[in-house]
């Protein structure tokens, strides 16, 4: 057993010479690593969660929520009518304009604008509004009940 308690203690010896000071570096790269990788999985896993409505698998991995065509019928009588495609948003406007914006989505709200946002489209699957220059112009839109 003494002989046991021998080598055990000469293998510590050995290993702490062999690595001596960086042993405490090296332990501390690795376990950081660890956490990090730990994170980066909690953040894919957990990252979207769930919504309302369909849900596809985004091009960059995890889940992207789908907006279906709707017809939008807003105050004062306006009224939108909006095709979604990857990323963008292809609205006819009552007063004639056709407009396609990029995505740039916005928390629990889809933000579609042009280059400048002097032209904005935000909805959230249920309420969804224009912004013109600052001046909201096309408000309260919902999809129309049949």
């Amino acid at each position: 057993m003494h002989r046991l308690i021998d080598r055990y203690i000469h293998f510590q010896d050995r290993t702490l010479y062999k690595y001596g000071k960086h042993a405490m570096a090296i332990s501390a790269v690795l376990l950081a690593f660890l956490f990090i990788f730990l994170w980066y999985l909690s953040t894919r896993l957990w990252s979207s969660t769930p919504v309302p409505g369909n849900l596809e698998t985004s091009p960059a991995g995890g889940l992207a929520r789908t907006i279906p065509d709707a017809f939008l019928e807003c105050d004062e009588g306006k009224s939108i009518r909006v095709q979604f495609a990857a990323k963008e948003a292809h609205m006819d406007l009552s007063d004639g304009r056709e407009i396609s914006l990029p995505q740039a989505q916005d928390g629990s709200i889809d933000r579609y604008s042009n280059s400048d946002e002097s032209f904005l489209f935000f909805t959230n699957n249920q309420i969804s509004f224009v912004a013109e220059n600052g001046k909201v112009t096309y408000a309260n839109c919902a999809a129309k009940q049949d």
